[in-house]
């Protein structure tokens, strides 16, 4: 069993992958999809996280629950301010991955809110929020089913992680992402990503740090 918690790195082909699949719809529940975007650029190590852009007013605009009408986007003003890479007209959909923290019993703790180009900008990210953990605000949220409760976290007003499944009381799920921002102060931040979507197998992590996924 691992001595601290981990911050472990998954990678998808392109093209329906069921596991990916899951990961988005638990994440539209969450945080809608109007307020993170499916894909992000790759952050600098300079950037404080992957910045969500829209168009209008340059003010901040609050991030919405699941349960809110008029979902809005978010815009981050200053120097760190980027916008997603959009794929090229007829280009095939490129590799993506995620980031999800672990406890030491491997429970999952929270999850990345965001899909990355690169497994170099996932991991440059996650050294980040690391590094500017007493930054991150928690936002609670409450679920489509009655009694059910969640939470995201933001830096600056950027979505950047949400919880990894819904709990059945407010207490619970405050307690949850405490111990999420505790756990990722300390967390171990693996140096490759594990191919999640070879038919029947898993492939080996490569022990080299990648550019792509």
């Amino acid at each position: 069993m691992p001595e601290t918690a981990r911050v472990v790195f998954s990678s998808f082909r392109p093209g329906g992958d069921p596991m990916l699949d899951a990961w988005g719809r638990f994440r539209e529940s969450v945080a809608p999809s109007s307020a993170v975007p499916s894909t992000v650029a790759a952050p600098s190590v300079a950037a404080a996280a992957p910045v969500l852009t829209a168009s209008g007013s340059s003010a901040a605009a609050s991030v919405p629950g699941p349960t809110s009408a008029g979902a809005t986007h978010v815009r981050v003003t200053g120097a760190s301010t980027r916008t997603p890479t959009a794929a090229a007209p007829g280009a095939a959909p490129a590799r993506t991955g995620i980031w999800r923290l672990l406890a030491t019993n491997n429970r999952e703790l929270c999850r990345s809110a965001h899909l990355y180009p690169t497994f170099e900008g996932a991991r440059a990210h996650v050294l980040r929020l690391r590094d500017r953990v007493g930054e991150l605000e928690i936002v609670p949220v409450q679920g489509s089913r009655p009694g059910t409760r969640g939470w995201y976290l933001t830096h600056r007003g950027v979505i950047v992680a949400t919880c990894g499944r819904w709990y059945g009381a407010a207490a619970s799920s405050a307690e949850a992402a405490a111990a999420a921002l505790d756990a990722l102060a300390t967390a171990e931040v693996l140096t490759a990503s594990r191919d999640v979507t070879a038919p029947g197998r898993r492939a080996a992590p490569d022990p080299r740090p990648a550019l792509a996924w």
